[in-house]
């Protein structure tokens, strides 16, 4: 129950820093500014702009459509992640956890009604 309070605790802290926002466009604060560091987040509902230069603390002015950048980010980190050179690597580390964990003994013996492999699912 403590952990819960806490949690909500921290939340509440977050939305009240942020002006009681909550970030609802995907690359919000997660873009950042080349120029000064600071995170992009959304000037207006079509675009993403450094927020050091909504601030006035940033010369960079350049806002970028989300249109444009939301595909090509999400796409790139699909490309990333499924590709062949991954998945062969993923392959490879399995296949030799598998083989050592074969010649393991196995020191547990499944509960009743469960299996090793699935653990009851």
């Amino acid at each position: 129950m403590k952990q819960i309070r806490k949690s909500s605790q921290k939340q509440r802290a977050k939305m009240k820093a942020s002006g009681g926002r909550r970030n609802s466009y995907i690359l919000s604060r997660i873009l950042k500014c080349s120029s000064c560091g600071r995170s992009y987040t959304v000037c207006d509902s079509r675009r993403y702009k450094c927020s050091g230069a909504s601030e006035n603390v940033c010369e960079n002015k350049l806002a970028i459509s989300r249109k444009k950048i939301e595909p090509l980010v999400i796409q790139t980190i699909q490309d990333d992640l499924l590709s062949k050179d991954i998945l062969a690597a993923v392959k490879k580390e399995m296949r030799q956890l598998l083989k050592e964990d074969k010649q393991r003994p196995c020191s547990r013996q499944p509960q009743s009604g469960r299996t090793a492999a699935t653990g009851g699912l």
